[in-house]
């Protein structure tokens, strides 16, 4: 908004890592209505445990495995893929147990740990070197000439967006056969879809017709963009994504600068 120079409200789609947020959880995948003054949060993924807590980033099988036994339960240890076979039984014994009883799992509704979880599901990338790295190769997988898309659920009051409909789908599609270029661009145009679907709700609602896309889901950012078949703008840091410090004090600025 700051880049922008982006005066009013906004609805605000912040897809990224983790960020502190106001309950005291790890968030990541939020959707608001905000402007200098205030955020008002509006829709956000299920939150789900990360076992070992930083870890998960470091190891993200960690959430492939935590995602797969929400949706199918103990069951998915049966299941006729190279993840689950190559899968270490006693590390996963460990965190079932972590999960079950809260010990070092933070919860979290962080859309960059439900990439990481399909990067690793799909055996592109099971520990990594820094921050993103998954979903950056999550994202140079994906079969540009796809056109179909898995589908989230967003359930009673659209507050909440579950994001097991698309594990189960990417899963049933792995079992199917389909490459893991196929399965990496459905759930890229799963997501997008999503944004789009919930833009337009909220627009609907609170009569804004103004989009600030914020995260490292860069080709998210473009074609939630290019798909939205739409005229109303749509704000991106011109100048990239700034330096943490940075952002910060610009926040903090424009902020003041607004309650003077």
């Amino acid at each position: 908004m700051a880049d922008n120079c982006a005066e009013g409200e906004v609805i605000g789609v912040a897809m990224d890592g983790l960020g502190f947020g106001t309950d005291g959880r790890l968030w990541g995948g939020e959707f608001f209505v905000a402007d200098f003054h205030d955020a008002e949060r509006i829709a956000h993924l299920e939150y789900i445990p990360m076992p070992g807590g930083a870890r998960a980033i470091r190891e993200p099988w960690r959430m492939a495995a935590g995602y797969l036994h929400r949706v199918f339960g103990d069951e998915f240890l049966n299941l006729d893929l190279p993840f689950v076979q190559n899968m270490d039984r006693k590390a996963w014994a460990t965190l079932r147990r972590m999960i079950a009883t809260g010990t070092n799992s933070p919860e979290t509704s962080s859309m960059g740990r439900l990439f990481d979880a399909v990067s690793s599901l799909l055996g592109l990338r099971n520990t990594v070197n820094y921050e993103g790295q998954a979903a950056i190769e999550l994202e140079a997988t994906a079969d540009r000439s796809c056109t179909q898309g898995y589908e989230f659920e967003i359930g009673a009051g659209g507050t909440t967006i579950n994001a097991e409909p698309v594990i189960r789908r990417a899963v049933e599609d792995l079992l199917d056969g389909l490459p893991a270029e196929t399965v990496s661009a459905k759930f890229h145009l799963g997501v997008i879809h999503l944004i789009v679907l919930v833009a337009r709700n909220v627009r609907e609602r609170r009569r804004l017709n103004r989009v600030a896309l914020s995260g490292r889901r860069t080709r998210i950012s473009r074609w939630s963009g290019s798909r939205s078949a739409s005229r109303r703008p749509r704000l991106r840091g011109i100048n990239g994504r700034p330096h943490e410090a940075e952002r910060l004090r610009s926040g903090h600025l424009h902020r003041r600068r607004g309650e003077a």
